[in-house]
This record gives structure tokens, sequence and C-alpha cells, in this order.
């Protein structure tokens, strides 16, 4: 009805579009508000994952699909972006791959599935430069750690 009178994209999408982005800045405050562990970074990057796909199939469905591009951009960016420092730093991605190194019943598709994640959220968003210095920092020190002999060879 909003697309036949002309009052789609003045009326409708602009509420829909506020809307959304308070929805997901909340949730990604309320989640992100403890204490990142390596469950919580992989389960969290699956969220993101699953809210971009929701908002894709929303749009299919109900919406014009000319809404799926802002829609999908403010997940992104409430979700992931917004949030890039705390997922990348000491308790998030630093966190995730010491466990890497160190298993502790962590699955290895879990592992990959949310390093994939990471890096697909990190191109779509234009941050993939910031993941890789995050990444090799971590890898530097966990390596650091076992050559300078903090960590044991098993470690390695």
């Amino acid at each position: 009805m909003f697309s036949v009178t002309g009052m789609y994209e003045d009326v409708f999408e602009a509420q829909l579009l506020g809307a959304a982005k308070d929805f997901y800045r909340a949730e990604a405050a309320a989640l992100l508000q403890a204490d990142l562990s390596v469950g919580v970074v992989g389960g969290y990057l699956r969220l993101v994952d699953d809210r971009i796909h929701q908002e894709s199939t929303r749009c299919m469905s109900y919406l014009l699909a000319r809404s799926r591009k802002p829609l999908v951009s403010i997940v992104e960016r409430e979700m992931f972006y917004n949030h890039l420092d705390t997922l990348l730093g000491q308790s998030g991605l630093h966190a995730f791959l010491h466990a890497v190194a160190r298993p502790n019943g962590t699955r290895n598709a879990d592992i990959t599935d949310s390093l994939r994640l990471v890096y697909m959220l990190g191109k779509k968003t234009d941050t993939l430069q910031q993941v890789k210095q995050a990444f090799v920092q971590c890898v530097t020190g966990i390596a650091r750690e076992i050559t300078q002999g903090q960590k044991s060879e098993t470690d390695l």
C-alpha cells in the first residue's frame, strides 16, 4: 500500500530504518556489556550473521528489495563496525586466538566459522585492514611467548 501511494520511502522506510538502528544498537550493547569469552565472541558473530540473513529474508518476503541494502548496512554497522575495538581487543579476538593456540574443547568447526565470520564482516564493513592488524599482533604475541620459553612447545 505504501509503495502504490508513493509513501514507502518517505513515511514507511524512514521509520523502519530508524527503528532497526535503535533495535540493533540496543541489542549489541546488551550482548557486549558483559565480559567476552571465546564462546561469547563466536556466538555473537554467528548472531550478527543470522541477523543479516533475517533482514535479507524479511526484505524478500515483506518489503521492497531496495530496503535490503540499507537494512543490512544498519546491522553490520550497529552490531560489528561500531564494536570493532571490543571484538578485536584483549577479550575478543585476542582471547579467541589464544584459545585456538591451546585447544580447550573448542571444536575446529566453531573456530573456522568464527574466523570466517570475522573475515566476512571485516570485508563487508571495510575494516579488513584492522582485522588483519589485530590478527597479526595476536599471532606475533603468541609466537613470541612460545619462542621466549614462556609457553611450552606443545602450545605451538
